[in-house]
């Protein structure tokens, strides 16, 4: 059984064009679940409208009674899902026709895949196709077209390597989601990282999902999740997303998974919680000696922060001393 979780707010402009594409995979869903966040556009009545107009009533549509928020209302979405495997679903791309079908046919080819990301490509507002594609650059290495990659704890670990609107997970990676899930980490991240836990996580080389890109969206829902978060924070936000990375490395070493998890892996958390902590310092107290230090940590250093992000805090440690 497959399904599809998809949360909406004010999408109209979009929406259509991404339901006509589920509704015509070649493998149709059993199951899609769509959760709508008090739209105050006209979304929740194009959603009612095409399902209606099309027959399917194995589609499920339900206007939250009061906004929830992106995080809550993708976690009512994702586990409201009963099927054996489970597609993310944004509110304003395409996906290829095969998408599902091809998706599907890996799971059940490779039954030790928990967690499956594809490859996607650009479009614009209009819906063609940008210059590149967009998903080369997300992974270390290539499969080759169509072919399949596994994915290693330690390098999802310090960065998500694909957006939830490219992937699918099993009913157990989902199941193993909600039970462990912390809310300090974007939703499809988290996902990736426990189908690593899980032995499992896999990238399939195949554009399966046009990736829309519009003024709406440039930020992207990752960071407009961190933004709500941090925007509780009085004092600097850069400082504020710092602690909350110690506070997600400190909630992954203490967690009962990590218990069962090789030695390898328990000491790429330790390490993960020693370079958070570390650059919380560097950052809090304008130290550039700390950063320095970073600079012991090179390769995870620059595995998590890039090269830009690098000199980013350096440039941030330096503008704000005295």
């Amino acid at each position: 059984m497959v399904s599809v979780a998809m949360t909406t707010y004010n999408g109209e402009k979009y929406i259509n064009a991404q339901l006509e594409s589920l509704r015509d995979q070649t493998l149709a869903p059993d199951e899609v679940v769509i959760f709508d966040d008090c739209s105050t556009d006209s979304t929740a009545e194009l959603v009612r409208a095409f399902i209606a107009d099309n027959g399917l009533t194995h589609w499920r549509f339900t206007v939250n009674s009061q906004n929830m928020g992106f995080v809550r209302n993708f976690y009512q979405a994702v586990d409201a899902a009963s099927g054996d495997y489970i597609f993310l679903c944004d509110q304003d791309d395409v996906w290829k026709p095969d998408k599902i079908e091809r998706m599907v046919a890996v799971f059940q080819a490779h039954p030790y895949v928990q967690a499956l990301c594809a490859g996607f490509e650009m479009i614009d507002s209009e819906g063609q196709k940008l210059p590149g594609r967009a998903s080369s650059g997300l992974v270390c290495g290539r499969a080759g077209e169509g072919g399949l990659m596994k994915i290693g704890f330690e390098e999802v670990l310090w960065r998500n390597i694909a957006p939830g609107c490219t992937s699918a997970y099993t009913r157990s990676c989902r199941d193993f989601f909600a039970r462990y899930r912390t809310g300090l980490c974007p939703h499809d991240w988290e996902l990736n990282l426990f189908g690593a836990v899980l032995g499992g996580l896999y990238y399939f080389d195949a554009p399966l999902t046009g990736d829309r890109m519009h003024g709406a969206n440039t930020i992207g829902l990752a960071q407009l999740k961190a933004a709500e978060r941090l925007s509780a924070y009085a004092h600097d936000p850069r400082i504020a997303a710092a602690e909350e990375e110690c506070r997600r490395a400190h909630a992954y070493h203490e967690s009962d998974w990590l218990r069962s998890m090789p030695a390898q892996e328990r000491r790429a958390v330790e390490k993960r919680v020693r370079l958070t902590e570390l650059r919380h310092q560097a950052l809090t107290l304008k130290k550039a000696a700390l950063w320095l230090a970073l600079l012991g940590h090179l390769p995870d250093y620059w595995r998590w922060r890039g090269p830009q992000g690098m000199l980013n805090d350096l440039r941030y440690i330096m503008q704000r001393r005295g």
